[in-house]
């Protein structure tokens, strides 16, 4: 009997189970003959927004993207200061600087990764505008405390929630925190397209008329284009798959969740990261820390053991950021040095989440 083999994303089991509903949609767009901007672009707006409890969704072609129109959309100008934490993936940076914004590097914490408040009024200056909480791996940064920092200094709170639909912090979904803020829906996301897209999430009518001109290329009606803007129109083949997969991300977290507890509770070796009490943490990505880090993935890779590792650099370490602010961030730099991140998805069976926690525990610190 062939053993299926450990992946760190199945795509293909999932597209086994869609596959009758995914090609029902993409025989609709094609059949209607509009690619851009239509019918299931509006839809899967409305239908997104009203899941996450919020107002308004616009649909954009990416992550990155959306960042760029959340800050500007938000009135962000050139040269304005933003705080980010030193551990997230560098979109995140790429997308500050599309928008003319300083990415200002905060260290985090070093049993989350997540952001730490206790450090923020360390980075803030006259020049500061925003802070950005980057929720990572599935959990929503302690938004308590970084809301209060922003109250204090009349900051704005831009979310960057790429890793955490429907996550959610003392009961409020992420997003809850700002006027607008950014997603992605990368094809690994736990809400995962086939290929790019993106969105800007608000409850502001301002900020969504807005965040619709900047996606058209700053077009308030066709061919009158009025401020700068982006070519970063999701198209209708995206939306109409993202559509089909809205009503299964609650099971496929669900799934996740199982497997994380599962994790917490068998796996003997590492640190795994912790989460808050009290949070919904919907385990985008499973992350252990490791001593001796190299050994390790020698021995998942003896073992046929996909790893990754989110992230292997903190930003200021990437050879591209050379217009940023940042001072030394121990813990950061501690955990890029230490963190893997296991297989963790909806498909695994409870066979290979077994197998999994073997081979991790035969490991020899």
């Amino acid at each position: 009997m062939t053993v299926k083999p450990i992946l760190f994303n199945d795509f293909q089991a999932e597209y086994k189970e869609l596959k009758k509903e995914i090609l029902t949609a993409i025989e609709r767009v094609f059949s209607s003959g509009c690619y851009l901007l239509g019918p299931e672009t509006v839809a899967f707006e409305q239908e997104l927004a009203s899941i996450l409890g919020f107002k308004y969704v616009v649909a954009v072609a990416n992550g990155t993207e959306a960042i760029a129109i959340a800050l500007l959309a938000a009135g962000i100008k050139p040269g304005d200061e933003v705080i980010i934490p030193a551990l997230t993936a560098y979109p995140t940076v790429i997308g500050i600087e599309m928008a003319g914004a300083v990415p200002v590097v905060c260290d985090v914490e070093a049993d989350t990764g997540l952001l730490d408040p206790n450090l923020l009024h360390k980075r803030i200056t006259r020049k500061t505008k925003v802070i950005m909480p980057v929720h990572l791996y599935g959990q929503v940064c302690n938004m308590s405390e970084i809301s209060a920092v922003a109250t204090a200094h009349d900051l704005q709170i831009i979310e960057d929630n790429a890793q955490v639909i429907f996550a959610k912090h003392q009961e409020e979904v992420a997003g809850s925190w700002s006027r607008i803020c950014a997603t992605s829906f990368y094809p690994s996301k736990n809400l995962g397209a086939y290929g790019d897209a993106g969105a800007v999430i608000t409850n502001d009518s301002k900020f969504y008329e807005q965040a619709k001109r900047l996606r058209q290329c700053g077009q308030s009606s066709r061919y009158v284009h009025e401020e700068f803007g982006f070519n970063s129109r999701i198209d209708e083949l995206q939306a109409a798959i993202l559509r089909v997969k809205i009503p299964h991300v609650d099971s496929w977290i669900k799934r996740r969740r199982q497997i994380a507890s599962y994790y917490h509770r068998h796996i003997l070796v590492g640190k795994a990261l912790s989460e808050y009490a009290g949070n919904f943490h919907t385990y985008h990505l499973f992350v252990t820390r490791l001593r001796n880090r190299p050994k390790f993935l020698a021995h998942c890779e003896r073992h046929q053991l996909p790893t990754l590792i989110h992230y292997p650099r903190t930003v200021y370490q990437q050879p591209a950021f050379q217009k940023g602010r940042f001072q030394a961030c121990p813990n950061a730099e501690m955990l890029v040095n230490q963190i893997v991140s296991l297989p963790i998805h909806p498909y695994l069976s409870d066979s290979q989440v077994e197998k999994i926690c073997r081979i991790v525990n035969s490991y020899n610190e």
